[in-house]
């Protein structure tokens, strides 16, 4: 997995199903810890990942009216036990049921908006793509 963020502040997310690391510029510093670790801490990686269980982890409802996305179908998604990160998720899903946005609340009032666009299935990838060497002078961090 790899997630290129660029606003509101340049982050690299990388895992190679062994590590996973987490670059923040603004830090300037990258932090490294073991992806089994990460994979049972962060609700949305599982999710992503392939190894969470929507029913066995949320229980699910409708978006409120004024989150309406167009004519996309969409879904709340709330997690069954307290989650320290997340509140709630509402996804947007296309004629695929794919996901095509989401945005993650959190307990503290931020919302995570992420939309996904010209989606690819199935597409071969390079394995260096899922490995990033953060600029010189960042901070490792390894937990």
């Amino acid at each position: 997995m790899r997630w290129d963020y660029q606003e509101p502040d340049h982050q690299v997310l990388v895992c190679d199903g062994e590590e996973m690391s987490m670059y923040f510029s603004s830090a300037q510093q990258m932090i490294v810890m073991s992806a089994q670790e990460y994979l049972q801490s962060d609700v949305t990686y599982a999710f992503f990942a392939g190894n969470g269980n929507v029913l066995r982890d949320f229980d699910a409802g409708s978006i409120p009216d004024d989150y309406c996305c167009g004519d996309l179908p969409d879904m709340k998604l709330v997690p069954k036990k307290q989650h320290p990160q997340v509140e709630s998720i509402y996804l947007w899903l296309d004629d695929r049921f794919l996901v095509r946005r989401m945005k993650i609340f959190d307990h503290y009032g931020s919302v995570t908006d992420l939309s996904f666009t010209n989606i690819k299935l199935n597409q071969p990838v390079s394995k260096d793509r899922f490995s990033f060497v953060p600029p010189p002078g960042t901070e490792i961090v390894k937990q």
